[in-house]
This record gives C-alpha cells, sequence and structure tokens, in this order.
C-alpha cells in the first residue's frame, strides 16, 4: 500500500514526455489537495488513481487501493475519444471525410441498406446521431437483449448492426451506440490500409510517448470491439487531455488539427437533448 507521504511526493521524471513539478511551484494551492489525497487514502473506494497537470507539468501523482503508475486502467467508453481522435488524424492527413457515407465502405451489406441508411455519414458515427435503433441501456451486460452486448458476441458483427432498423434520419437524434467506434476502426483500415491499432501507434501514441498500452480486438480481426477497450496507465491518459488543452499540439508538435480539436467538443446538432452535449466521442 503506497503510504500517504508517497503519495504527496514530487512526481518522478520517467521520461515519459511529462514534465514534473510541486504544487506550489505552479500556484496550486496545496492545503486543501494534501486534505484530497488524505481522504482518498482513508477511504477505500474506486477512485485508483490522482493525477494534476498544471501548466503542462504533472505536479501530484498518487495510487490508491493497491493501483500503481504502471498498471493499466480499462478505459471503458473513453475509448471511443481514442478513435475519433483517430478518425480526426486520417481526416487530416485527407484519408477520408466527415461526409462520406458509410455504406460505400461496407459494399458487402449493400442488400441490409434501406434509404435512409445509405444516408449515414461518418460525422453520424461520430456524433452518435447514425438513426440506427439501438439499445444497450435498458438491460444489464451479461443480457443478449442488450444490442452493445449482442453485437459484441456476434461472429457477424457488422451485419448485426447493418440488419437494425433505422429510428430515425441520420443526424436528427442522439442514441448511444457503442458499436459506432467500431465501424470506424474498420473505415480507417479501409481508407488507410492500415489497422486501426497500427494506426493508433504510428500516429498518436508514439507521438505521445505511450508504450505501455492494451486494446483489445477482434480474435478474428484486427477491429476493435464494441465492449473490450483500451487499456492505458494514467500518466498517459492524461496526454489526451494535455493535447485537447493545447489545440491539438504535444510538446510543440501539431498531432492532430487545431480545427479538429474545435469541432470535436462543440455540441453538434441532434445531441442537445443529451444531458451534457455529445460532439465527436466527447461528452461536451
Amino acid at each position: 500500500v503506497i503510504s500517504l507521504e508517497e503519495n504527496l511526493r514530487l512526481p518522478p521524471d520517467i521520461n515519459d514526455g511529462w514534465d514534473v513539478s510541486d504544487l506550489a511551484s505552479q500556484n496550486v494551492d496545496v492545503q486543501p489537495i494534501h486534505n484530497l489525497v488524505k481522504h482518498l487514502q482513508n477511504t477505500p473506494g474506486n477512485i485508483h488513481s490522482l493525477l494534476i497537470v498544471r501548466n503542462n507539468k504533472l505536479v501530484l501523482e498518487c495510487y490508491f487501493t493497491g493501483w500503481d503508475r504502471e498498471r493499466l486502467h480499462a478505459l471503458r467508453s473513453v475509448s471511443k475519444t481514442f478513435m475519433s481522435t483517430l478518425v480526426g488524424i486520417a481526416a487530416d492527413k485527407g484519408n477520408l471525410t466527415l461526409d462520406q457515407k458509410v455504406s460505400d465502405f461496407f459494399p458487402e451489406y449493400a442488400g441490409l441498406m434501406d434509404e435512409r441508411k445509405k444516408e449515414i455519414e461518418i460525422r453520424h458515427l461520430l456524433t452518435m446521431t447514425s438513426g440506427i435503433e439501438w439499445d444497450e441501456k435498458s438491460f444489464p451486460g451479461d443480457d443478449l437483449r442488450n444490442d452493445e452486448t449482442a453485437f459484441d458476441k456476434s461472429r457477424h458483427r457488422f451485419q448485426y448492426l447493418f440488419e437494425k432498423e433505422m429510428a430515425n434520419s441520420p443526424g436528427k437524434s442522439f442514441e448511444y451506440n457503442s458499436a459506432l467506434p467500431v465501424v470506424e476502426a474498420a473505415i480507417i483500415h479501409k481508407t488507410t490500409g492500415i489497422h486501426a491499432t497500427v494506426y493508433a501507434e504510428e500516429h498518436l501514441f508514439k507521438p505521445l510517448n505511450i508504450t505501455n498500452y492494451y486494446w483489445r480486438t477482434d480474435e478474428n480481426d484486427d477491429y476493435v470491439t464494441a465492449i473490450g477497450p483500451l487499456f492505458l496507465a494514467p500518466r498517459d491518459m492524461a496526454k489526451l487531455g494535455q493535447l485537447f488543452l493545447d489545440s491539438g499540439k504535444w510538446k510543440g508538435q501539431q498531432i492532430i488539427s487545431k480545427s479538429w480539436v474545435k469541432d470535436a467538443t462543440t455540441t453538434f446538432s441532434g445531441n442537445e437533448g443529451t444531458a451534457d452535449g455529445y460532439g465527436y466521442h466527447w461528452w461536451t
């Protein structure tokens, strides 16, 4: 178990891209932070780690309940945000455009595409406004009536998705659908010739100096799965936040365009009814 004193030490410089500093030097009020860490230390729960970045410097790095710096966390649906970032990088490089029709990438499922399905664009995947009838909220995660679970366990995932009825026209309404990032991964593969996980390593993880990660993929292909997430260490997870705070730059290098960062974190039409608003797999 990591002691309170260890948790409050200056974060170590481990040559992972983070500059480190102490709280006081970055004008952080130290006592409330220390009180919080002490509280978390003495109140075991679901908080595994606490990191604070201030002025582009890591100023606090704490771990609780048996977790440590090297232990990877399942990011669950934050994995979607990484996937949308890959789509953005591919768009920046001219490999795809957001107004391209999804059906064009899946000619093998042409027989399942009605007129409204043919109008689904890549941007509708990113904003969860595909219009496809979908329910992953009404039933628990181990129930095959849960569309996310049924999709993930299906041997023919894309067929399962494209066989669904349309509940609305694309772009008209928000419906959370964990299958859509899997479609995005397939489109990245089809447009770049590189599997999405390899594309991530080359164009996102290497530039951010992320070397310790795991992304669960389909056992028969290299597409990411719906339920199987990306696993990262907390110091690397924080890099995505800093990347977007710095308008797509990391250490002076433009990883993703400033315009993408702005668009990705903007609430799009059709999403206003959600509790917090939704952009390109970002809760706004």
